[in-house]
């Protein structure tokens, strides 16, 4: 699987409602002991994630999340994203850095929210 893909079964596990869907998507591009790091917090590992996504879903029904083309050098990645919460409001937008493991999963994400630095 090439880095694009991976980010697509990432970005796709916030868009499914489906739990064991959605673990299969984490699970195929990130590791069991991965971290995410955003501004309200620090996850430590894949299950956990899991339940921050569900979570996220429930509160959230009609969220649509995309992306943008990932950019890959010396096992870090980095792509922008955007959530659309609902169709009133203009979308959640942010960037996300990732460090990748020997195998090309995802061990770390370190997600900025907001427009990216350059604009």
């Amino acid at each position: 699987m090439n880095l694009e893909e991976r980010v697509d079964c990432l970005i796709r596990a916030w868009n499914i409602r489906d739990e064991e869907e959605r673990n299969e998507l984490i699970k195929k591009s990130c590791t069991p002991e991965a971290v995410f790091i955003n501004p309200s917090g620090i996850t430590l590992g894949a299950d956990k994630h899991l339940e921050e996504i569900k979570n996220f879903c429930i509160a959230n029904p009609g969220a649509h999340v995309s992306h943008g083309k990932p950019t890959e050098h010396h096992a870090y990645a980095r792509w922008w994203w955007s959530t659309l919460l609902n169709k009133d409001e203009a979308p959640v937008t942010g960037e996300d850095f990732a460090e990748l493991d020997s195998s090309g999963l995802f061990k770390k994400i370190v997600s900025f929210w907001g427009p990216a630095a350059h604009e």
